[in-house]
């Protein structure tokens, strides 16, 4: 159930970043380092929360290569509670391997039960 519903959700935002020719504005939830040359690469939605079997969060961020090139980007996750303050440190890295013109998904889990909220980095990967 949860694979069709992340599938479903993955797919809806592929639809959304492909259909748009022009830079998608980046969610406020989201910060890209090096935005001048990475806003020009990527397209991002915002991330979808959602609660895990063990009561934790999972946050899912739907990235669109917008190039003609296979690019690498990786981002990592801070998950803080209601009052926006962070209860945990920053995750590590993951990497992400996109197709020219494709889509993507970087997923993360909380470590808490207490995470209500999520702010990603991305950044471009090695060249």
């Amino acid at each position: 159930m949860h694979r069709l519903v992340r599938s479903a959700s993955l797919a809806a935002c592929a639809a959304l970043l492909a259909a748009c020719a022009s830079t998608v504005p980046v969610p406020p939830e989201v910060t890209l380092i090096g935005a001048d040359r990475l806003a020009k690469l990527v397209d991002v939605a915002a991330p979808q929360m959602s609660d895990t079997a063990t009561g934790t969060r999972r946050a899912m961020l739907s990235v669109h290569n917008r190039t003609k090139a296979r690019l690498m980007v990786e981002g990592r996750a801070r998950f803080s509670g209601d009052g926006g303050q962070p209860n945990e440190a920053p995750g590590a890295w993951q990497q992400l391997f996109i197709e020219p013109e494709s889509n993507g998904a970087l997923q993360f889990l909380s470590l808490s039960a207490a995470a209500r909220q999520v702010h990603i980095e991305l950044r471009e990967g090695n060249r």
